[in-house]
């Protein structure tokens, strides 16, 4: 990327320079530098509002967008997507030009809590894939429908959908399909309370996603392995998949690892007795759109946040609400990571 970047600067190529700054954006994004992102973004910005390709701005906004949510700018996020979104209607794209690849719509409206509008689209997009007959983007549609099915707590829907996708990417030889595939029954196997089920689901998942170099999924499925250790009783097993989810968590997909394995931890906090630091915790969570509109993600709570609140003295409950409200996702990460850091065997 580099290399072809300085090509397109002694070039003078605006676009070709606007492209290559997306591009090495998406790339320090999912490395986990989230500031070298945003300047990048920012710089191809610049570059194409002094004339530029519109479908270009979309694709630099989409990243821009992508970085707010991680920053837990939710409204600035809705506004830059929505603005990517409408360039690419206009320019006559069609839904599966946006609904996989890097630019995956529905994976982006997930993001930001707007899991329904996920779900419609990724429905059209396995249509149109089927229509068209090609049987790797059907396999991963249906694989990304179960996940928007799980989301709006459609559970038959998503063990069908998860176990045709399975099947398909098996098929295919979509290695990273499948083990997401695999994540989806286990997390399902878990809140339906089939702990050994979902237990080899996931031991499954994990020696798939550990064979694919940088799969950002492996801290979703340690963050799961967590939960199955605290409810069979054992708690230095959860923490330290707790500990190992949190160091693999950076970039987009960091994001929901950070979210899965702070519920976890909450729930290891009720079970020490520590309910107004459960409840804090909760309450941050809760106002992500990620957490707090997820049936999936509050089905993984021990206890809702509201009825923890509710069982502590209301000043108590309301220091928590307030401290919970204040708090970032990104912070409080940090937090609890030094302090698993502390009682685990590293």
């Amino acid at each position: 990327y580099e290399q072809s970047l300085a090509l397109y600067l002694d070039l003078d190529d605006a676009w070709g320079k606007a492209k290559l700054l997306t591009a090495l954006g998406w790339l320090a994004a999912h490395n986990g530098e989230l500031d070298a992102a945003q300047q990048l973004g920012e710089e191809a910005l610049s570059v194409l509002q002094a004339g530029g390709d519109r479908k270009q701005t979309a694709d630099v906004q989409w990243l821009l967008g992508t970085l707010a949510i991680l920053a837990g700018q939710f409204e600035e996020s809705d506004r830059l997507l929505s603005e990517s979104l409408a360039i690419r209607e206009t320019l006559g794209d069609r839904i599966t030009d946006i609904a996989a690849g890097p630019l995956d719509l529905g994976m982006t409206l997930t993001w930001i809590g707007r899991f329904v509008e996920a779900d419609a689209i990724r429905e059209e997009a396995l249509a149109l894939y089927e229509a068209q007959g090609q049987p790797e983007q059907i396999a991963l549609a249906h694989v990304r429908l179960a996940t928007s099915k799980f989301h709006i707590g459609q559970y038959e829907a998503v063990s069908r959908h998860a176990r045709i996708g399975l099947e398909m990417c098996e098929e295919v030889g979509s290695q990273h399909g499948a083990g997401v595939a695999l994540w989806l029954l286990g997390g399902l196997s878990l809140v339906t309370d089939k702990l050994d089920q979902a237990q080899a689901y996931l031991d499954e998942c994990l020696a798939r996603f550990r064979e694919i170099e940088g799969a950002g999924e492996t801290g979703w499925v340690l963050s799961h392995l967590a939960e199955i250790a605290r409810q069979k009783g054992q708690p230095a097993l959860a923490r330290q998949h707790l500990h190992q989810a949190l160091r693999t968590a950076s970039g987009p997909l960091g994001m929901v690892t950070a979210v899965l394995s702070l519920v976890i931890y909450l729930n290891l906090l009720l079970d020490d007795g520590r309910e107004a630091e459960a409840a804090e915790l909760g309450v941050m969570l809760n106002k992500l759109p990620t957490c707090g509109n997820s049936a999936a993600v509050q089905a993984t709570f021990a206890r809702p946040v509201n009825e923890i609140l509710d069982d502590l003295p209301e000043e108590v409950a309301a220091q928590a609400l307030t401290s919970g409200q204040a708090r970032d996702l990104q912070v409080m990460t940090a937090e609890v990571l030094v302090e698993l850091e502390g009682t685990v065997r590293v």
